[in-house]
């Protein structure tokens, strides 16, 4: 599931249905968006967004355009996997 929190991240799985058919196309083991998958979709976006806020006190400083990015980046993460857990 972690693999396709890069594919238009903020975005629900249920949206993703073109990245999923792909998918399915070619693996052995298909995913549909259960609940189930849903779950560990938005626990994968919290992971990702996690890293991203770490890294950036590494990578970049407060000037820089990647820490910007990071910074919305993450907002947009925390956003999409609270209010798919809460829902």
């Amino acid at each position: 599931m972690l693999d396709f929190v890069c594919f238009a991240f903020h975005q629900p799985l249920t949206a993703k249905a073109d990245v999923l058919a792909a998918y399915n196309a070619v693996a052995g083991t298909r995913v549909a968006p259960t609940r189930e998958e849903e779950i560990r979709f938005a626990i994968g976006q919290g992971y990702l967004s996690l890293i991203m806020e770490t890294e950036k006190y590494y990578r970049y400083s407060i000037t820089n355009f990647g820490w910007w990015r990071n910074v919305f980046a993450c907002r947009l993460l925390y956003h999409a996997a609270f209010a798919a857990l809460e829902a």
